[in-house]
């Protein structure tokens, strides 16, 4: 039974001149953050220093890798070889973890972004690979990922742990998968004294009018927070 949930964060997305979210607001808050790592946001000095914030704060350090799609911010999906896949993967998760010992710091865990992390909740191939991806790198590292879909079951069956989130602003479809549409009126908002004070209960999401639809609660262990502006 979950009795606490963690909340994380997708953060080291600005690249460049470009600066995306208030970083530093959201490590006041979370427990633990998904670094991206090149890919679709992040560059070396972007990556870095996101790493020393975290670590002086005491937040956990994730890899955020996805496909390689920095015009499209990653929320595009591709079509890659299984070769082509575990390789990126392994780049940026190695990118990531060679920044963190440098500064004294250490990854802890590894969520996949947007269109890629869409896919391997559906697909249960592409979950294959990202599983194997991450532990070829390290079979210590954590695996988050959406809560009930075949990346969370790939995820176990290749002998990582696994920790299952749900998204604190996102509309939820059936397998886990996230809703890309970020328009005003189909967010939502997860009660979350629902997931702690009710783990074994279902949690009932109100998204579009007339529309409600239920989801399992008892086995989320962490919940994505949309980045602050």
């Amino acid at each position: 039974m979950i009795r606490s949930i963690n909340l994380n964060a997708d953060l080291g997305e600005g690249f460049g001149a470009y600066s995306i979210g208030n970083d530093e607001a959201m490590l006041d808050i979370i427990k633990s953050a998904n670094i991206a790592c090149g890919f679709h946001g992040g560059d070396p000095l972007v990556i870095r220093r996101t790493v020393q914030m975290a670590n002086a704060r005491g937040v956990s350090i994730g890899a955020h890798p996805s496909y390689p799609d920095l015009q499209g911010f990653g929320r595009r999906s591709m079509s890659l070889t299984n070769e082509e896949l575990e390789s990126i993967l392994s780049y940026q998760i190695g990118a990531l973890v060679g920044v963190a010992r440098s500064v004294g710091a250490e990854v802890s865990h590894v969520k996949p972004h947007g269109a890629l992390n869409n896919r391997a909740a559906e697909n249960i191939e592409i979950a294959t690979v990202v599983a194997r991806a991450i532990r070829d790198v390290d079979p210590d590292l954590i695996l988050l990922s959406p809560a009930g879909s075949f990346l969370t079951q790939a995820g176990r069956e290749a002998g990582l742990l696994v920790a299952e989130e749900i998204f604190a602003d996102r509309l939820m479809v059936m397998m886990g998968i996230c809703s890309q549409d970020h328009s005003r009126d189909r967010f939502i908002i997860v009660s979350m004294s629902v997931l702690i004070k009710y783990p074994h209960s279902w949690m009932k999401v109100q998204s579009l009018p007339d529309q409600e639809k239920q989801y399992r609660a008892r086995y989320t262990a962490s919940v994505c927070m949309a980045t602050l502006p």
